[in-house]
């Protein structure tokens, strides 16, 4: 997971604390945010003794991966239908280079190789 953020953000990958970089500092949100992904291990459910700070705290963690889920969907949806396409071409040049009875095998590979 850091090796994805240290792609996604330029700063992390200079090595500087995130709230000193000029590209974040006006975005203390989303500072907090990773600061608190990066940090904390995520808990599936709070223990009921839980503060009201760790309850915030692992809601900006579950909103985080909610977030992650839907973009995950809305990916599916806009390439799911060029994949199925890709597929069926496939498929269709598969089942096109059928060797002929009593056609040549030379010939055959030639064709499949393309």
């Amino acid at each position: 997971m850091v090796q994805v953020l240290l792609l996604l953000l330029p700063s992390l990958h200079h090595h500087q604390p995130l709230h000193q970089t000029s590209q974040y500092s006006n975005s203390s949100h989303k500072t907090s945010l990773l600061d608190y992904v990066l940090d904390k291990e995520f808990v599936e459910e709070l223990p009921d003794d839980a503060t009201k700070e760790e309850a915030a705290n692992h809601e900006k963690h579950h909103y985080h991966l909610i977030e992650a889920y839907y973009m995950n969907e809305n990916l599916k949806d806009m390439f799911q239908e060029q994949a199925h396409t890709n597929r069926f071409k496939v498929m269709q040049s598969i089942l096109g280079c059928k060797q002929h009875e009593n056609g040549s095998v030379s010939a055959h590979v030639l064709k499949m190789k393309g």
